[in-house]
């Protein structure tokens, strides 16, 4: 997948680098398996690329890696392949021959794996959380009514809950992550790009967003600005996020340093490498950059 800015004289620039590729391995492009794909490009413009390009011009959303790639917000229908793969796991399992042990490790170990790979890219809609939740607690219980809360199930263990990652909470703690690698200039293509075309020399933990740009975005300053909340300034919170910058210090920290984590970040951690990704850190390598 190759971007460019959508104007002619840069896609020529992007066409001379493919066909000096060309030259150079022998390998040409395939047309018939390829596709453009444009945002906010109307009239001449777009004729004047389709002509050089010869593409057949694509349509957004397209799955890419598995997830939905929009110019514009997901909206709720996008989101239906994380639900019916949650679901078609369930369907596998027969509930009844499993004790509840059972179905709480495959919730632990299956379903929120999966979940695990949208939740740290998008800003999941509350409408498909909660279709989520009822999906797993279904499964749990083995019927529509529950014993316990939900939210008090997404409690940790030591708070006599079952240790079960709450979405809402754990989605915001993946996100965290983003905003973190924002704010130390991790090496990636994303991150120069939001630093170069957003945020142009100030600091994340300041910078406001507008109203058209990216919901995403959007939904990390909210994120910061919860964390901001709790920490007071923007110090003490780059303070307290980068003690997990080395993964010696996880398994050291004081429970009265963790108590002190807003609910959010600390009801995240299952375990040194859960923890090391709820609290914004990469540790671990993401199977598919965000």
């Amino acid at each position: 997948m190759l971007f460019s800015r959508g104007d002619l004289p840069l896609v020529k620039i992007l066409i001379d680098c493919l066909n000096d590729f060309k030259n150079t391995s022998g390998l040409d492009i395939n047309s018939f398996k390829s596709n453009l794909f444009t945002a906010g490009i109307i009239g001449d413009e777009l004729d004047n690329i389709l002509n050089l390009l010869n593409f057949p011009l694509g349509t957004l959303p397209v799955r890419y890696l598995g997830v939905h790639l929009a110019a514009q917000r997901l909206n709720v229908n996008h989101y239906a392949p994380l639900y019916e793969r949650i679901a078609s796991y369930i369907n596998k399992w027969t509930a009844n021959s499993l004790s509840y042990a059972g179905r709480l490790l495959l919730i632990k170990s299956v379903l929120q794996g999966v979940e695990c790979f949208w939740l740290q890219i998008f800003p999941l809609p509350n409408t498909v959380i909660d279709g989520i939740n009822r999906l797993c607690r279904v499964f749990l219980w083995g019927k529509n009514t529950s014993p316990i809360k939900w939210s008090k199930v997404c409690l940790p263990s030591d708070e006599e809950g079952l240790g079960l990652r709450d979405v809402h909470s754990w989605n915001k703690a993946l996100l965290a992550k983003i905003l973190w690698n924002i704010h130390s200039k991790a090496d990636s293509l994303w991150v120069r790009w939001v630093h170069s075309f957003y945020l142009k020399n100030q600091s994340i933990w300041t910078w406001d967003p507008k109203k058209s740009d990216s919901c995403l975005l959007k939904r990390i300053c909210d994120i910061r600005n919860d964390i901001l909340a709790k920490f007071g300034s923007s110090e003490s919170a780059i303070s307290h996020l980068s003690l997990f910058s080395n993964p010696k210090v996880i398994s050291g920290i004081p429970p009265k340093i963790l108590a002190s984590w807003p609910p959010f970040l600390k009801h995240s951690m299952v375990g040194d490498l859960l923890l090391m990704l709820a609290l914004c850190m990469a540790a671990l390598r993401s199977v598919y950059p965000v």
